[in-house]
């Protein structure tokens, strides 16, 4: 499934004092199977962009298609748009309203007219795909932890079986554990074949997981590319008040020390391999010059 943004505008209460321009001729693509990471200061339009990918914002000017559907023009396709894309918001848990987490998940496909059996097969998916504990299904979605609320808000849009999964910060608030199994199954769902696009503060988190990054700045595409190569453009992330990865910092400290470390690395096991390789070749260096020192005697 693709993903085309051709020019795209968005006014907040156009036409009124307080009109506010929150997206500026953007233009992008998303391809099928990809991980997308979308970053930026706050304000630079990256919840706004992903509003429009399933037509809860449609565009001021411009187009958004999603396969053959265009958002804001093929009105009568909406639902059918909605079972493509995905969009788990900032703290989703927020989204938890019935009385139990199964009526819950199962609320989506019941609300597109799937009998009973599908919905049951749909929900024990869902569970499964995000690591949900079947034997909380009977309870109260309030009476969760916060990781497992995250879980259970991300299964309700997940038993629509969408191509397309929105995230908008999913690991804000979550504690380190509850933080690493939420990118665990981010990670795993990606690996199923699904498309994943996660807006976040979090930029560790983006390096571990995304193919690609997308900066926005004042509305507008400021960057994007590979993983690798953006986070390499350190002085023109900083310019925008973004951070590179920690790790990706601590091995440009080591390079600017006069220690020949790559300068692309974003997590901790590339830099364990690459400090490895510099250790074991300062050795291999230090046994060579020993050897020859005695041999010279």
């Amino acid at each position: 499934m693709s993903i085309v943004l051709e020019h795209v505008d968005y006014v907040y209460d156009a036409e009124t004092p307080w009109q506010t321009t929150a997206l500026r001729d953007v233009s992008l693509s998303i391809a099928d199977g990809e991980f997308v990471g979308i970053v930026g200061p706050t304000g630079s339009g990256k919840s706004t962009l992903v509003q429009h990918l399933n037509g809860i914002l449609k565009p001021t000017r411009g187009r958004v298609r999603v396969d053959d559907i265009e958002v804001g023009a093929d009105r009568g396709r909406m639902k059918e748009l909605r079972q493509k894309v995905g969009l788990v918001f900032q703290y989703p848990e927020h989204q938890l309203f019935e009385e139990t987490v199964w009526e819950d998940i199962a609320f989506g496909p019941r609300n597109i007219g799937l009998d009973e059996e599908e919905v049951e097969h749909r929900v024990h998916w869902a569970c499964r795909a995000v690591g949900l504990d079947e034997d909380i299904l009977d309870r109260s979605p309030f009476e969760l932890s916060g990781g497992q609320m995250r879980r259970a808000a991300i299964a309700g849009v997940l038993a629509m079986k969408c191509s397309v999964l929105v995230l908008d910060e999913p690991t804000a608030g979550l504690d380190p554990r509850g933080r690493a199994n939420m990118l665990a199954q981010m990670r795993a769902l990606h690996e199923s074949g699904m498309t994943l696009i996660m807006v976040s503060h979090g930029i560790d988190d983006i390096a571990q997981l995304a193919d690609r990054v997308i900066v926005m700045n004042e509305g507008r595409v400021g960057m994007q590319g590979r993983t690798r190569e953006i986070f390499r453009r350190y002085e023109e992330l900083q310019a925008l008040s973004l951070q590179v990865p920690r790790t990706a910092q601590i091995m440009r400290r080591l390079r600017d020390a006069g220690i020949p470390v790559p300068v692309d690395v974003l997590t901790v096991g590339e830099a364990a391999d690459a400090l490895e390789e510099i250790l074991k070749g300062r050795n291999c260096s230090a046994e060579e010059h020993n050897h020859r020192s005695v041999h010279s005697r």
